[in-house]
């Protein structure tokens, strides 16, 4: 390196999957001519949690809730629940978060309009297995009733 200053820059695209990118990826040098520098840059293992979106009916059937939007409350984190209701969030921090269902997401079979949240305590470099999310179905309406003569 030059003397005078120079930046040192983490490679991301280097780190397994399982770690989070370290907010500061840049160290500053100001080096003397014969001087070296070195950079040390703390990782994190990630977390991840996944669960499923389920509508009950009266009868005590689950059905899967496709294409409910999940979010990690104040992130930029949320995914879409798949065919069967099932989601999965990765890359997270350790720590407590907030997972909502969010209420303009639920399909009109819904009985509830309000979002729905749950806190969830992740572990760094461990998926967390949440209860699924239970929400009741709308009762189908009569239409007709068939009475054989």
């Amino acid at each position: 390196a030059a003397t005078g200053c120079e930046l040192a820059t983490l490679d991301t695209r280097r780190l397994p999957p399982s770690y989070l990118v370290p907010q500061n990826r840049q160290r500053r040098f100001f080096l003397d001519a014969g001087e070296t520098g070195s950079a040390d840059f703390a990782l994190a293992r990630s977390a991840a949690v996944r669960g499923r979106v389920v509508g009950k009916g009266r009868d005590g059937s689950l059905v899967g809730l496709p294409d409910v939007l999940i979010k990690v409350r104040n992130s930029h984190h949320d995914v879409f629940t798949d065919r069967q209701g099932y989601f999965r969030l990765g890359d997270l921090a350790a720590g407590v978060i907030t997972l909502e269902v969010v209420a303009w997401s639920l399909p009109e079979t819904i009985e509830t309009r309000t979002t729905i949240a749950r806190n969830a305590i992740l572990v760094a470099g461990e998926a967390l297995e949440l209860q699924a999310f239970i929400l009741p179905l709308k009762e189908t309406p009569l239409l007709q009733r068939y009475r054989p003569m």
